[in-house]
């Protein structure tokens, strides 16, 4: 958990499932780069870096921007899967 990355991170953010950011801007570094790398991200978390421990499984709906403790079984989208 960091408050804020830079380029140091780009290696991490590729090997990573998710990202959330306390920044609540969609052009700060870790949104910008998690969205161009096809990471899923949530912006605007306040006090995640105090909240969320390292090591904790989280579930990130980066579509309605919540986050969940925890895995999730399988989760439905409004799009069907092609076939």
């Amino acid at each position: 958990m960091v408050p804020r990355t830079s380029a140091d991170f780009v290696d991490a953010i590729r090997r990573a499932g998710g990202i959330i950011t306390e920044d609540d801007s969609l052009t700060g570094h870790a949104a910008v780069i998690g969205l161009r790398l096809g990471v899923p991200v949530i912006v605007g978390v306040k006090n995640a870096t105090e909240t969320i421990r390292d090591g904790t499984i989280l579930t990130l709906d980066a579509r309605r921007g919540l986050v969940h403790s925890g895995t999730l079984g399988s989760v439905k989208t409004d799009q069907p899967a092609p076939v």
